[in-house]
């Protein structure tokens, strides 16, 4: 991940905060529908702090789960575990996704040309 972050300005960073890339790994996966189990967590959860600065996150938990439940009662409260959990693993695929594609070695204006090809689908762009 230390790849893709990085102040602004800085040569060959992508994001500026963690959360974006965890937003956009986590975005990446669920595109394409992998979401990895992940190992036992040994009091590895989310770092809230990572995630103050922005005001996307919990919707785009909301939105995940609706998505993938179908169910409009994944959006209670109750399932704010099940929530995170769903990003946890979206992310984890998504990091791996970028990884393996080599997606921390682009410039900027290669890293837009690649994403243009993981968010195109049929019919449309996502």
């Amino acid at each position: 991940m230390d790849t893709f972050f990085g102040p602004a300005g800085a040569d060959k960073k992508i994001f500026t905060h963690y959360w974006e890339v965890q937003l956009f790994a986590a975005s990446v996966a669920f595109q394409r529908g992998l979401k990895e189990d992940l190992p036992d967590k040994n009091g590895t959860d989310i770092d809230y702090d990572t995630f103050k600065s922005c005001g996307y996150w919990p919707g785009f938990l909301n939105c995940i789960a609706l998505v993938e439940s179908g169910n409009p009662d994944h959006l209670l409260p109750e399932y704010e575990e099940h929530r995170i959990s769903l990003f946890e693993r979206y992310a984890e695929s998504g990091l791996r996704i970028l990884d393996s594609e080599g997606f921390g070695e682009f410039s900027e204006s290669m890293f837009a040309r690649k994403l243009t090809t993981i968010v195109c689908v049929p019919g449309g762009v996502m």
